[in-house]
């Protein structure tokens, strides 16, 4: 799930229109949080597969993660995954 994702496609205008970054990062993450699901399953960085999230709102610890860093980051929010 490297590639980058379409935030226009899974985030509202008012988020995306958001001005005040950590309040953009903050909706990000509550729009991450309200829409999938942790499956329970705590793999790292395997099995990650961004179109079986998308598809099914339900991922892996990796995929959830990874999601999330890659639509801040496409928002312009500076993430540094640890």
């Amino acid at each position: 799930m490297s590639k980058s994702v379409d935030s226009e496609k899974l985030l509202t205008l008012d988020i995306i229109n958001e001005t005040d970054l950590l309040k953009k990062a903050n909706a990000i993450y509550q729009y991450v949080q309200d829409h999938y699901t942790w499956n329970e399953v705590y793999r790292i960085f395997k099995d990650v597969s961004a179109k079986g999230l998308l598809k099914n709102k339900s991922g892996n610890v990796s995929s959830i993660n990874i999601l999330l860093n890659n639509l801040l980051k496409e928002n312009n929010i500076s993430v540094k995954p640890v």
